[in-house]
């Protein structure tokens, strides 16, 4: 349901030249009702607010459209507590203290949450930019949708609203995930040009865009062309899009640990041997966690004891198509693969191993800047070695490499280990994601899982049970 924060309420006995504005009011309102029977004996209703979103308590007042006088709980039963009727001619003023019922979502809401669904469909696909979806409801019903699909192509509501090949009414609505774009400085015209040429009357926006070149920028100018835009400020869509928010405003990427572990703790029973733990599931749901990141990460002690391919497999790439129209046009294969990114301050990785191809970074000591002929052989091989400062103990700058990453485009990293590179991004505070996979096992001594990681809190985002492991995430 829509429901309105201190509203005020306007009651016309003649709509007069309010007429275009309370039709398209009724009909928005006439949402919250769907379901009930309304008798033909009516009282003209309506509301005159601004949408903030759920209404939690207090003072309120609120018109109700098409409510019958002799049977109001038809429609009334939506609110816990009805205060009073203040009957105006044929118009009736509805004045209550009223909470939102769990069984009545808000339509906004619903439809911001088809944009989340939609706007996944990119992930992995569109990196640096946001995921982001869109959809055009005519009279509460979906009639378009569409996302960003592709990096340097598109994005959403340019996507559905070149393809849709009808006239756009002054009722419908178009729901966007994050704000239009209003800027030229990027592949694609902006996203508040195409809203403007399709004359769209109404966008209600899920969150701010905190690109500096946008961040309500977009909101501005439609608002100034005459365009009705409502913005949620929907907190789901900031956890969404963390790998753009991240990238965007602190230009570092989103950094996730990804640890496979028993349930004491450990990783193996002794360095440098290559143990499997986990089972399938969780092999699986590996791999579609990798798909959605633009780099995958390990130290060169991984690459050596389990010559890793840091590739996504078994995962289909290919999301469906949109809906327009009720058609759905053939289906378009879209692949990527992360990127592997090695740790490896002595240029020692083998040059037999599976990431040594092209594309992949390796990141080295200045300090080892003698090894020329291993560099000149790694590049030959398409590898992009970068060089980086290191500590006294020999570590890599790990700060340095993050931003490196980020001034590449690289707006998410999945850490992949090991345990002194999962232990240095928790110690420098540089880690934003852990991971958990717990195996059904115990293995008594071997090799822990973190090495030193100090005092660290975790808030708890997820768990669930993958054939006989458990996978836990927490945000940092």
């Amino acid at each position: 349901m829509i429901f309105f924060d201190f509203p005020q309420v306007v009651a016309f006995e003649s709509f007069g030249e309010f007429g275009d504005e309370v039709d398209d009011l009724r009909e928005q309102v006439e949402l919250l009702f769907q379901g009930v029977d309304l008798s033909l004996n009516l009282i003209d209703v309506f509301i005159k607010l601004s949408f903030y979103g759920f209404a939690d308590g207090g003072d309120q007042a609120i018109l109700i459209p098409g409510i019958a006088i002799e049977r109001p709980q038809r429609g009334l039963h939506l609110f816990k507590r009805l205060e009073d009727f203040l009957f105006v001619g044929h118009t009736v003023i509805v004045l209550l203290n009223f909470r939102l019922l769990q069984m009545n979502p808000n339509i906004h809401l619903k439809f911001l949450k088809r944009t989340m669904t939609l706007a996944e469909r990119g992930r992995g696909l569109v990196s640096p930019n946001p995921v982001v979806g869109a959809v055009l409801v005519r009279k509460g019903k979906i009639i378009a949708e569409d996302w960003h699909r592709k990096f340097g192509e598109g994005h959403a509501e340019r996507n559905l609203l070149e393809k849709f090949d009808q006239k756009i009414r002054s009722t419908d609505v178009l729901y966007v995930s994050l704000e239009p774009c209003c800027h030229h400085s990027k592949k694609t015209s902006p996203c508040t040009d195409i809203i403007l040429e399709k004359k769209v009357k109404k966008v209600v926006v899920g969150l701010l865009d905190p690109n500096p070149e946008v961040s309500g920028r977009g909101v501005k100018l439609l608002r100034k062309k005459g365009v009705k835009v409502d913005v949620v400020g929907m907190e789901e869509l900031k956890w969404q899009n963390r790998f753009f928010f991240t990238w965007v405003k602190k230009r570092m990427p989103w950094v996730s640990l990804k640890v496979a572990q028993s349930l004491d703790g450990r990783i193996g029973k002794n360095r440098g041997e290559q143990l499997w733990l986990t089972g399938k599931e969780t092999e699986r749901h590996v791999h579609r966690m990798r798909a959605q990141y633009d780099a995958i990460l390990v130290g060169v002690k991984t690459v050596i004891a389990d010559n890793p391919k840091l590739t996504v497999r078994d995962v289909p790439l290919r999301p469906p198509s949109p809906l327009i129209r009720g058609k759905r046009p053939a289906r378009a294969s879209l692949k990527r693969q992360p990127v592997a990114v090695i740790l490896d301050a002595a240029l020692s990785v083998p040059l037999t191993s599976n990431v040594v191809r092209p594309g992949t970074i390796i990141f080295c000591g200045r300090q080892f800047r003698r090894r020329k002929s291993r560099k000149k052989q790694l590049i030959d091989k398409g590898c992009v070695v970068l060089e980086a400062d290191t500590n006294e103990q020999g570590y890599l700058n790990l700060r340095e490499i993050l931003a490196e990453l980020a001034a590449r485009g690289i707006a998410s990293v999945y850490v992949e280990g090991g345990p002194s590179v999962w232990s240095s991004f928790l110690e420098k505070g540089l880690a934003n994601e852990l991971m958990i996979y717990f195996a059904p096992r115990l293995l008594g001594e071997g090799v822990d899982s973190l090495e030193t990681h100090g005092n660290v809190s975790v808030r708890f985002r997820e768990m669930k049970v993958l054939g006989g492991d458990v996978y836990w995430q927490g945000s940092l």
